[in-house]
C-alpha cells in the first residue's frame, strides 16, 4: 500500500485499527492530538512514522512526519 492510499486508509479507523494498518505497511504510529488535546512530539521528520489526530476515537487527520 503506497503512503497516500495508507493515509486515506486511515481516516475513520479507531486506535487499534489505526496503529494496525500502520504497522502492517511498516510505519510507526504516533498520537498527536485526541478531541483538544494536543500531545508532544519531536520536531525532527520521520517517514517511517505516521502523525495521527482523533476526534471522538476515529482518526480525523493523519500525515507522515
Amino acid at each position: 500500500m503506497t503512503s497516500e492510499n495508507l493515509l486515506k486508509a486511515l481516516l475513520g479507523k479507531d486506535k487499534i485499527m489505526a496503529a494496525k494498518l500502520c504497522k502492517q505497511s511498516g510505519m510507526k504510529p504516533r498520537l498527536c492530538r485526541e478531541d483538544k488535546i494536543m500531545f508532544m512530539g519531536t520536531a525532527d521528520l520521520n517517514f517511517e512514522r505516521i502523525n495521527l489526530e482523533y476526534d471522538n476515537g476515529l482518526v480525523t487527520n493523519a500525515y507522515i512526519g
